[in-house]
Order: structure tokens, then C-alpha cells, then sequence
């Protein structure tokens, strides 16, 4: 058997590695001590439980990984770190980050959130039901929607493909909002504010999603609202500057 200050010290190289994963379950912690064991000279086979739990152990003691709830930890020794975006998939299957999380990071919405916001298809029983999740890591919030909501549209219009992880595109994180807006009960939330820098979305997008969801009517009223808004903005900024402010 390979010694286990050696086995840690190649574990930690493969960590390192541009193949590394960057969010581990047990069985990934449980492939790693394997591969680890065969490159120090031993003869790898699965390791018990007991001996995966020690080893996580030593991982995290060591700096290289960090525990985010049982059996599962974010990789510590890969560069760029680990975001708490890219926990939300394992935290919750089929979870895809939207709503004032992509909003407020692209600087859409003027507030963003510390919590990281998810939604996730729901059976007929939880839609619209809330679960907070508090980690090490980050604070995430989850939101069941309707299969036939949560997946209507194109990927190409539903999902940003310049991450690693789901994540909805700024057009989608709009609709959703404004759906999640306009039910009743407990998936109900406050609209999207006024403010919001909606010029910067993709118009063409956010057509063709407002269709395929059934929100046209919505996104056409919170639109005329917000011309109003911007009107009264622009009035009252001019009333400001004639009083010399």
C-alpha cells in the first residue's frame, strides 16, 4: 500500500490539474483516492467508506478542499476558484442560476443579491415552493417552476453558453421574474423594479421567450410601465436642474 502522505501529495497535483473537477461528490472524492493510489505505486480498488471519509478529511485539512454539506466540497486548488454559481447543479438536480443572480451580475439590476437564485422544474405540488440553503460557501435560494415553464423556449434563448455551469441568459432571468411575479400563492415575488436597465436585454429574445412562455401580456405591461417611469424620471431631473440642483 502507497503511503498516505504520498497518496495526499499526488491527490492534491491532480486537484491541480486542467482535468480536475471543480465540485466533488463522494463518489468523485472515492475516484480520486483511487487514481491517486495507482499513480504512487499501489494497487487501486474501491476504498470503503470509512477510508473515503478520512481521506476527504485530510483533502480539506490540507487546504485543498472545502466541504459545502455532506458529501460534497468544492475544489480549493483549482484556479479560477470554485463561485458559488457552480454549486447550485449539485446542490439541487436540474437547477439552473437566474433571476436577480445573472440580473444584478451583468448589472442589469441595480441591487444585486449575495444569495444565489435558482430555479428548478417542480412536480404540480411544489411549484412555486422556496428552500434556502445555507453553506460555507454561499447562501442559495431555490424555486420550483412548471416543467412546461421551466423548459419553454430554445436552449440557445433559455441558457448562457458561456458557462460551465446552467445558467440562464439575462432575457430568461427577465421572463422568469416577471412569471414568478404574476402568480398567486407562494411562488409569488415582487416584480422586476423599474430601474431595470431592460434596454441592455436582447428585445428579439425576449419575444421569442415571452411566447413560448405565455407571458407576452406581462412583459408588455411592465414595459409601459416603465415608460412611464423613465418619463417622470427625465421630468423630474429637469425640474431639478431649473431649481439649480
Amino acid at each position: 500500500m502507497a503511503e498516505q502522505h504520498l497518496i495526499l501529495r499526488v491527490a492534491g497535483d491532480l486537484l491541480r490539474s486542467s482535468e480536475a473537477h471543480r465540485v466533488l461528490d463522494r463518489e468523485d472524492v472515492t475516484a480520486l483516492y483511487d487514481e491517486a493510489v495507482r499513480i504512487s505505486g499501489g494497487e487501486g480498488s474501491i476504498p470503503s467508506n470509512q477510508t473515503t471519509t478520512r481521506f476527504a478529511e485530510r483533502l480539506i485539512a490540507s487546504g485543498l478542499l472545502s466541504r459545502v454539506q455532506r458529501d460534497l466540497y468544492a475544489n480549493r486548488a483549482v484556479d479560477p476558484s470554485v463561485q458559488p454559481n457552480e454549486l447550485a447543479q449539485k446542490l439541487r438536480d436540474g437547477a439552473v442560476v437566474g433571476l436577480y443572480t445573472v440580473l444584478g451580475e451583468l448589472g442589469i439590476a441595480h441591487n444585486p443579491s449575495r444569495v444565489v437564485t435558482a430555479l428548478m422544474p417542480a412536480s404540480s405540488r411544489s411549484i412555486g415552493l422556496k428552500r434556502r440553503i445555507e453553506t460555507p460557501v454561499g447562501d442559495f435560494r431555490f424555486i420550483g417552476i412548471s416543467e412546461d415553464i421551466f423548459y419553454a423556449g430554445s436552449v440557445a434563448d433559455r441558457l448562457d453558453p458561456l458557462f460551465d455551469y446552467p445558467r440562464a441568459t439575462p432575457e430568461r432571468a427577465f421572463c422568469d421574474w416577471l412569471y414568478l411575479a404574476a402568480q398567486r400563492g407562494p411562488g409569488k415575488i415582487a416584480s422586476p423594479p423599474l430601474d431595470l436597465a431592460a434596454e441592455e436585454l436582447d428585445q428579439d429574445r425576449v419575444g421569442r421567450l415571452a411566447d413560448a412562455m405565455g407571458v407576452r401580456g406581462y412583459v408588455e405591461a411592465w414595459l409601459a410601465q416603465r415608460g412611464i417611469f423613465l418619463e417622470d424620471e427625465e421630468a423630474e431631473e429637469k425640474f431639478s436642474q431649473k431649481l439649480g440642483f
